[in-house]
């Protein structure tokens, strides 16, 4: 086999190799124990409505970001937030 040959075999299979990736991971909010409707208006008087939720700009995004260090935040390429933080927050 010439060198030439080996050469682009080991290319290709790089560039295969490289086509693999993680697939993404999507992550979602929700309540450890929903209290049901009925119960918390008869112990607690009229519900509250949350008309909107505002998110700070380091955590929405789309990506998951986890604080590393002080000043540095890890923003996860392969894990994703399902729908909009703030949106699913408010639920």
């Amino acid at each position: 086999m010439t060198l030439h040959r080996k050469l682009f075999l080991l290319g290709m299979a790089a560039a295969l190799a490289g086509c693999a990736s993680v697939p993404t991971q999507y992550l979602t909010l929700s309540s450890p124990s929903p209290v049901p409707a009925r119960q918390s208006l008869q112990a607690h008087g009229l519900p509250i409505v949350v008309a909107h939720v505002q998110m700070p700009a380091d955590i929405d995004r789309l990506y998951l970001t986890t604080l590393q260090g002080k000043h540095r935040l890890d923003v996860a390429g392969h894990v994703r937030w399902a729908a909009p933080l703030g949106g699913m927050a408010q639920k």
